[in-house]
């Protein structure tokens, strides 16, 4: 339940995360993309999610993960012309990637490449980025002067004349941006490609290596087969009975017991009596009240 709240959360505030470094038209553009990649995401991650179960019902953890990728899927290009179908083109792949990830592509890395992505990672924020990467890409080179006007140099500072261009001459005044390197379209979706290929470059090798260190620590411990899921090795962890508070663990019992209107003997126990708008605690015994 809670994790479904926090999915929930995430799902309403991702537009904010894609749009805050973006400014002007592109901000909208950014939450509208957002949104609309978001909702075409929601709708295939459930489809896919039916199709893939035999019984044909919907996987919870589909449901609270795969639902986010397409925000994760734009984020590169949210700002850009992307335009309401294309931002929806983008969250049905992300939706549909991300599932099948979490039905088939996690199984195959756990049983036969020993990798455990427990947390569905890879599904939810590894593959969608790297389709984000693609993206961005894709559209960088789709960039020109007739669809963004002026606001291109401020989308692509590189693509801005240089100084000494006759161009720059031209727009010098007119616009708020300043002399780039007069990369073309095509030059900046290579750099966007390049910045792709160093992004996953840094992601082996720094999992390797920390794989690595880990493996052959020995001063680091080494949990069993039984131990590697479980908190009790590395953590003080309470008994359940600690971390229920006195008023449910009353309510439960009472509840086993039959015993509609009592909930605890115990009158030290703190009660919430009152209706809506008058609701306060106290030390008594059980008040009967038919507003509680």
């Amino acid at each position: 339940m809670f994790a479904m709240v926090g999915s929930i959360f995430l799902w309403l505030f991702w537009p904010s995360f894609n749009s805050a470094l973006a400014v002007g038209d592109a901000q909208h553009r950014a939450v509208l993309n957002t949104y609309f990649a978001l909702a075409a995401c929601c709708v295939v991650t459930f489809a896919v999610s039916s199709l893939v179960d035999k019984d044909g019902k919907f996987d919870m953890v589909h449901v609270q993960n795969a639902t986010l990728a397409g925000g994760v899927a734009v984020g590169t290009s949210a700002d850009m012309m992307v335009e309401p179908y294309g931002a929806l083109l983008i969250g049905s792949v992300a939706g549909l990637l991300s599932v099948i990830g979490y039905k088939y592509i996690t199984p195959f890395l756990s049983s036969r490449l020993k990798i455990h992505d427990t947390c569905g990672v890879n599904n939810l924020h590894g593959m969608p980025a790297v389709m984000a990467g693609l993206t961005g890409a894709i559209m960088v080179a789709m960039a020109d002067k007739e669809t963004y006007g002026y606001t291109l140099y401020r989308q692509f500072p590189a693509m801005a004349p240089n100084a000494s261009s006759p161009e720059w001459k031209e727009l010098e005044g007119h616009v708020s941006a300043e002399p780039g390197e007069g990369r073309s379209a095509a030059e900046q979706a290579g750099y966007q490609l390049l910045a792709l290929a160093v992004t996953l470059a840094f992601a082996l090798v720094g999992g390797l290596v920390v794989g690595l260190i880990i493996r052959v620590g020995s001063c680091l411990g080494h949990p069993g087969p039984v131990d590697l899921f479980e908190d009790t090795p590395t953590w003080h962890v309470p008994d359940e009975e600690e971390v229920m508070t006195p008023i449910v663990t009353s309510i439960i019992s009472g509840m086993q017991r039959g015993k509609a209107g009592k909930f605890a003997d115990d009158s030290n126990l703190p009660l919430l009596v009152g209706g809506a708008g008058d609701v306060r605690m106290t030390g008594s015994p059980i008040v009967r009240n038919d507003r509680v």
